[in-house]
């Protein structure tokens, strides 16, 4: 499941790789190590201490398999990235706000150019920061995906923020859009397979779905550098295979099992 695998109408995004372009993962780590992900570029780990401040440190490494699974999306769709682990997720899955929006700060000044975050939350405690965060990177050209749903999740439901859904019509190759929602696309849930592994037992939902439409984001930078999160979007909208009917919208959503956007923070 290497790039050429995927059907594009841009004959530019078909030859594309992401070459070179900074992804920064937000998640429970990467496994460098892991075959799908093959390498890394660099990491930090961002936790929040007992005094409530900020720390920084470098072991990202991935002890629960959540941010190496969804690499290993973003890896096999634009093997040509250059990719970075921040790690934020802690037990359960979760972190609060103020690290997440550290870690967008963090990237910012680390010169990504593509951010992955498979994860959300419905509290609205902590928002302003984070939004604060969001229009920070996208005000510098950072294209930010987040994993959405039915319901409002943030950060998928802010204006610059691409949001992703999981939809069983989505195959590997496959993208759709829904009009007038904060949550406009919608991906393949799940992970690349592991050998001697069903995949049933995998994990999936829309966080994987994040990964696959993070994939082709960095393919688009790759071939339109100065694209901005508008221009990006409309290129996303051209690549849809299908578009979904507002009323219709949640018929076919991914239930998405055990990763559920449920990485609360």
């Amino acid at each position: 499941m290497m790039s050429s695998d995927l059907r594009l109408h841009d004959e530019a995004l078909q030859q594309a790789t992401g070459r070179n372009v900074k992804v920064a993962v937000i998640d429970s780590g990467i496994n460098a190590h892991h075959s799908h992900v093959e390498k890394l570029s660099g990491g930090v780990k961002i936790t929040c201490d007992a005094s409530g401040e900020i720390v920084f440190s470098d072991d990202y490494r991935d002890y629960d398999g959540h941010g190496t699974a969804v690499a290993g999306i973003i890896r096999a769709k634009a093997p040509g990235i250059a990719l970075y682990s921040v790690k934020i997720l802690q037990d359960r899955l979760r972190a609060e706000s103020r690290v997440l929006a550290a870690a967008i700060r963090s990237s910012i000044a680390n010169d990504i150019r593509v951010i992955n975050m498979s994860l959300g939350t419905h509290q609205i405690s902590g928002i302003d920061a984070l939004r604060q965060a969001c229009e920070a990177a996208a005000e510098r050209n950072i294209i930010l995906i987040a994993a959405g749903s039915e319901e409002r999740v943030f950060p998928a439901s802010f204006s610059c923020v691409l949001g992703a859904s999981g939809d069983e019509l989505c195959g590997w190759n496959d993208y759709a859009y829904t009009e007038n929602r904060e949550v406009e696309f919608r991906a393949h849930s799940w992970p690349r397979p592991l050998p001697g592994s069903p995949q049933r037992h995998n994990l999936r939902g829309h966080s994987m779905a994040a990964a696959h439409v993070s994939a082709l984001v960095a393919r688009i930078v790759e071939v339109y550098p100065r694209s901005d999160v508008n221009t990006v979007r409309e290129a996303l909208i051209r690549e849809c295979t299908r578009r979904v009917d507002v009323e219709d919208d949640a018929l076919n959503l991914d239930p998405a099992g055990k990763n559920r956007v449920s990485h609360e923070f």
